[in-house]
């Protein structure tokens, strides 16, 4: 009974946050950055708990249950990710603060086909992040409770979409500061009962095998480095990280936003780590899906209990809503505006991404219910973005463009070498992942191509005799 109330008040906190936040929106600049003017604690808030989902709370707790200290370190690839995103990219977002959506960056340089080229890839990844965001939400609501799985994915997927849909980005960035406090809470929680229930941290590693401890144990030192590069490269510059970098009231506001995002992903890493080792250390031959649901039964006590819960599915919540947004604003920016040849209005863009943002969610929200089995193939699409777009991107950040020619082959041969990747399964004879094979070809022709059009600038620069 106190579990459902606690949840049920949480939901009924988070409706009211977002619709607070919604009022006064009326285009689609305001839908998707609000007017740009986010400080840079509302900025770290959005960021952190945007981009700290189920896979890296949940997901790192499992691989540290199973194979130890390997993946978390791994992981600190997606904190350097972030304090580069800030120290790198942030002071040359000045020429791009007018446009909204990364398709737009990828138009301005390269045409109308390939922003709708971004907009078709995003949307196939955003797709299956969240059916993967919702499939976990209702994992965690039946595993905890006993509830039906697919009402829990009704309930909780619906009331991401609704916020979003009413709110847009000021919804998301405002539930996002409420959730991020929560997952802190909660993270830290879990780390410091469990650590106390088994009598300090001595007992905990005397309870696990010293192999846990050693990063190559059950990774070698290559496969160590590709999971971090993986972490490092397998997301970059996608359209929510851009977004984020638009939406700050200037440049040093958003640098400093991202380099201590990526400073306090460091201890979050180490305190995921520790969920597995407690786990671990309470019940070694547990199945790693029941990690979550054993430390909060056995570990918390009611009060602390229900505040982990309540933060874990924030962890979920604040991810499912940054990439729906995201996915609404590239699906109307970068792919209905560019096709239809039409002018729209202010009133009539703002409707179809709400319209977009309710369509987006609730097919994710049947992917999650129904067909369990696609998860696999939607999480095929991940290794897609950093395959094609994020080397060109990198050049134009670099001020290193090619012409149109040099990037449809850059793109063409990563994505090329992701599907012969995995369809001869090279990963097993290589030990390198589809995804760095794919940015490696991409940024070979990439740099290639880049020299053949500086060759040929120099050689049509010299006068004829």
């Amino acid at each position: 009974m106190i579990w459902g109330l606690s949840i049920s008040l949480f939901c009924l906190f988070i409706l009211w946050v977002g619709w607070r936040a919604s009022l006064n929106i009326n285009n689609l600049r305001q839908y998707l950055v609000a007017h740009q003017n986010f400080s840079s604690l509302a900025l770290f808030s959005t960021i952190v708990a945007s981009f700290v989902g189920a896979g890296v709370v949940m997901g790192t707790a499992e691989k540290s249950f199973q194979f130890g200290i390997g993946h978390a370190l791994g992981l600190l690839g997606f904190a350097l990710q972030l304090f580069l995103t800030g120290w790198w990219v942030a002071p040359r977002m000045g020429k791009f603060r007018h446009m909204i959506t990364l398709g737009e960056v990828i138009g301005k340089y390269y045409g109308n086909v390939p922003q709708i080229l971004t907009g078709v890839l995003w949307l196939s990844f955003c797709i299956g992040i969240l059916t993967a965001q919702m499939s976990a939400m209702g994992n965690l609501i039946t595993s905890l409770l006993g509830y039906d799985r697919t009402l829990s994915i009704m309930l909780s997927a619906g009331i991401v979409i609704f916020y979003c849909y009413v709110g847009g980005i000021r919804a998301v960035v405002a539930t996002d500061i409420v959730q991020l406090v929560l997952l802190l809470l909660a993270i830290i929680l879990v780390s410091v009962c469990g650590i106390h229930y088994l009598g300090g941290w001595e007992n905990v590693v005397n309870s696990v095998p010293s192999t846990h401890f050693s990063p190559t144990s059950h990774l070698s030192g290559w496969d160590l480095a590709f999971v971090f590069l993986s972490f490092l490269l397998g997301d970059a510059l996608i359209p929510p990280v851009f977004q984020r970098l638009l939406m700050g009231k200037n440049e040093k506001v958003t640098r400093k936003a991202y380099m201590y995002s990526g400073l306090i992903i460091l201890p979050i890493c180490f305190l995921v780590f520790s969920h597995g080792l407690i786990a671990y250390a309470l019940d070694p031959s547990m199945p790693k899906e029941e990690i979550t649901a054993t430390l909060f039964r056995t570990t918390l006590a009611m009060p602390f209990a229900i505040i982990a819960l309540v933060g874990f599915i924030s962890v979920i919540m604040s991810s499912a809503d940054s990439y729906l947004n995201a996915a609404a604003g590239a699906f109307v920016n970068d792919i209905i505006v560019p096709t239809s040849g039409r002018a729209f209005n202010d009133k009539q863009v703002l409707n179809v991404a709400k319209i977009t943002t309710l369509i987006l969610g609730c097919v994710s929200m049947f992917f999650a219910i129904a067909v369990q089995d696609i998860m696999d193939i939607l999480l095929k699409t991940y290794q897609f973005w950093g395959p094609t777009l994020v080397i060109p991107l990198i050049g134009i950040f670099s001020n290193k463009t090619l012409p149109p020619w040099g990037f449809y082959s850059s793109v063409l041969t990563g994505g090329l070498t992701v599907v012969v990747w995995n369809t001869f399964d090279l990963e097993t004879l290589t030990h390198v992942s589809a995804l760095i094979a794919g940015m490696l070809a991409n940024a070979s022709v990439y740099v290639g191509a880049y020299w053949v059009s500086v060759a040929r600038l120099k050689k049509s620069a010299v006068p004829s005799l």
